[in-house]
């Protein structure tokens, strides 16, 4: 017995090491891809107190002498107020995990999602729309399921219905074959991002934001809507094209993720009435045959939409439609003093140029950059039921509208009195009709092809955002007019390169910098 009093000390120090075991060997189990018991834990915290008792129990006089001195006293304070703090951090925490908010200072609000997403999730909440989210991916993909699940979270804090469960493909294969017949397949997708919602579903095969919002307006959105370029007469492709040819693929693609059905549209070879929800027309090199300028103009007017993208040297003949909302181009070129103090037919649409419309909705902090662009002269449509809005009018002394074409060829141009002065407005929308037609026009083709998005990249500027605001607002999809998001951008830390920069740091400059602090505090206390 007195041999068991002797260890009686050790034991209950190994106890309380034991007890210490309960919460990590789990945690330590299951990052090593195995699954530990459920009673593992619990039978280590109750074996550990066990053995923890051994001393108090064994040796009660000595624990009650040590309990009445005069250090156990003061030691039975320090540990109430340990105690009492930890209980504090303990309510604190089971709050702040249940009620908290978050601050994301990245410069490109990395860890935030965009506002797009934001504004179609409150429209989606609005709806009491159900959405289940399903990730399908393998534990070789632990990584990536993190980030995604760090992505949801930031989701369901925005919308606290959206429900989320990971499926593996070699352990959860009843679940995959449910979903699988769900969906309307033979087969679960491998590696995916399954989105429901009620009968419909979307599939996204990478994992960042611009996709999972994309996926979720396509298993919401009631029906497809269709997007319609125009061809026959040299406008831009939907298609990359060959260098120095004009293209709108990347727009194709914004316009696809967001749910919209892209097609071409040849007026000439039209049997039926039009079969699109908006019409591009972006930059035709020739102007439209009569009857099919006809076609279009009497479409918008029982309740098309259309949008016009038109340089200063390209005339689609489309002078009724424009005529509607008393809209003249001008067939300029906007000029603009650049920060350089140069003359530039580069215009930069900033903060106030940005006039009131659903189009430039939370533009006024970012930068558009039109190429070429022409002004319009805009006045009031003799039909009252008709408004026309501005969208885009720049000012300043420095800014007018070329009209000496083959002067600023040569770089001779220089401003005269037949040329327009500021404000000059360089986008305009339109609406109104018995049928609520829609009209958005800008004075370039080069708002958002392919060579503008390579050189003013999404987040840079906002050409890619304004255009597709312009076609969510034709479509009347007002949901999806935001800032959209951007891609991640990838931020390095380079280390120094010199191995003996690295040594003098570690081993001399730190430890010497820790040195002199602690002999400057012993000298002033001498």
């Amino acid at each position: 017995m007195d041999k068991l009093r002797t260890a009686a000390p050790y034991i209950s120090v190994f106890g309380l090491f034991v007890m210490l075991s309960s919460l990590v060997t789990p945690v330590l189990a299951r990052s090593a891809g195995n699954t530990p018991p459920d009673w593992l834990g619990r039978a280590l915290l109750i074996a550990g107190a066990v053995l923890a008792l051994a001393w108090p129990v064994l040796c009660w006089e000595d624990a009650k002498e040590l309990l009445g001195s005069r250090q156990a006293r003061y030691g039975s304070n320090a540990l109430l107020l340990t105690v009492a703090m930890l209980v504090l951090l303990g309510v604190a925490n089971f709050f702040g995990t249940r009620f908290y908010t978050t601050v994301d200072l990245t410069e490109n609000k990395r860890f935030s999602i965009s506002n797009q997403t934001k504004q179609i999730l409150d429209d989606l909440k609005g709806q009491k729309k159900e959405l289940k989210l399903t990730a399908i991916l393998s534990r070789t993909d632990e990584n990536q399921a993190a980030e995604l699940e760090r992505l949801i979270d930031r989701y369901k804090q925005r919308y606290p219905t959206l429900s989320y469960q990971r499926l593996d493909p070699q352990v959860d294969l009843p679940a995959l074959m449910g979903l699988a017949q769900r969906i309307g397949q033979d087969q679960p997708p491998g590696r995916a991002l399954v989105v429901e919602s009620g009968a419909k579903h979307a599939i996204a095969y990478s994992f960042d934001e611009q996709e999972v919002t994309s996926s979720i307006v396509k298993a919401t959105r009631a029906k497809e809507s269709v997007v319609a370029f125009t061809t026959g007469h040299g406008e831009c492709g939907t298609e990359a094209g060959e260098q120095g040819k004009c293209s709108y693929a990347g727009v194709k693609q914004g316009l696809e993720r967001e749910g919209y059905k892209v097609t071409s549209l040849n007026l000439s070879a039209l049997t039926d009435t039009i079969k699109a929800d908006v019409v591009i027309v972006a930059g035709p090199s020739r102007a439209f045959l009569p009857a099919e300028a006809k076609t279009l103009t009497d479409w918008v007017k029982g309740g098309g939409k259309v949008m016009l993208l038109l340089g200063p040297d390209q005339d689609p003949g489309l002078a009724d439609l424009l005529g509607q909302w008393d809209i003249q181009p001008n067939k300029d070129v906007v000029i603009q003093v650049n920060r350089l103090g140069q003359q530039s037919a580069a215009v930069a649409v900033v903060d106030t140029d940005y006039q009131f419309h659903a189009t430039t909705k939370g533009l006024n902090s970012f930068q558009t950059v039109l190429i070429g662009t022409q002004s319009f002269s805009v006045g009031t449509p003799a039909d009252s039921n008709l408004t026309n809005t501005k969208l885009l009018e720049v000012k300043g002394p420095g800014v007018y509208g070329e009209t000496d074409l083959a002067g600023l060829a040569d770089q001779k141009a220089e401003q005269g009195p037949e040329d327009k002065a500021s404000p000059l407005t360089l986008a305009v929308a339109g609406e109104g009709g018995e049928k609520g037609g829609r009209l958005v026009l800008f004075g370039t083709s080069a708002l958002a092809d392919d060579a503008a998005l390579q050189q003013f990249p999404p987040g840079a500027t906002a050409n890619g955002d304004l255009f597709l605001n312009s076609v969510s607002w034709l479509a009347q999809d007002e949901s999806l007019i935001a800032i959209r998001a951007t891609e991640p951008d990838s931020r390095p830390i380079t280390p120094p390169q010199n191995p003996l920069l690295v040594l003098l740091t570690t081993l001399i400059l730190i430890p010497g910098a820790i040195a002199a602090i602690g002999f400057w505090i012993w000298w002033g206390r001498r």
